[in-house]
């Protein structure tokens, strides 16, 4: 019930918050796509335990820019992903967090936080968020003899880029060491 009176202002078309940058920040959540997500089951207070319908909107510190936003989100899905968060900490996208490259990955880049699908979908050719950022490599891939096969209806014994570079822990490419 709680849900609905969220979704209620949230599902709204052009929901944003203008932040101290005069950045917009989108508060839009899709209801179908938050239904079918992996956090339905959870709910709004899953991860946004910090906001009451009394004291809503939250009093929080000012966030500056969407990137500080996305980056310190990251900490909610830290609460619950611990495993995956601490292959994220070893991964080529965090350390290029660490050193302030605004274009590196976090969580919500490649997990809308409000439709996250179940992991089979990642493992499709059609769903891989790799290609969202590396489109070159991901079209070169589409071409090779993996993405041929795995492009087959069916096919899923062809290699994806988390079999070579993992999913949460991604390594560098590799000289044909594969991943375990």
């Amino acid at each position: 019930e709680a849900d609905k009176t969220c979704l209620g202002c949230h599902s709204q078309e052009r929901l944003e918050k203008t932040l101290a940058n005069k950045e917009p920040l989108s508060l839009h959540v899709q209801a179908d796509a938050f239904a079918k997500s992996v956090h339905a089951v959870i709910g709004c207070a899953g991860c946004h335990s910090d906001v009451n319908l009394t004291s809503h909107p939250a009093k929080t510190k000012k966030i500056t820019d969407v990137r500080e936003y996305s980056i310190a989100s990251t900490e909610i899905c830290r609460g619950c992903h611990a495993d995956k968060f601490k292959q994220y900490e070893g991964s080529i996208h965090a350390s290029l967090v660490r050193d302030g490259n605004a274009a590196a990955p976090v969580c919500t880049d490649c997990h809308s936080p409000h439709a996250v699908s179940p992991k089979a979908l990642y493992e499709t050719m059609a769903a891989i968020p790799c290609k969202n950022c590396h489109v070159a490599i991901f079209n070169a891939y589409a071409g090779s003899m993996h993405g041929t096969a795995r492009s087959k209806p069916g096919e899923s014994a062809a290699p994806l880029c988390s079999d070579c570079h993992s999913a949460h822990e991604v390594a560098v490419a590799s000289a044909g060491e594969g991943r375990k």
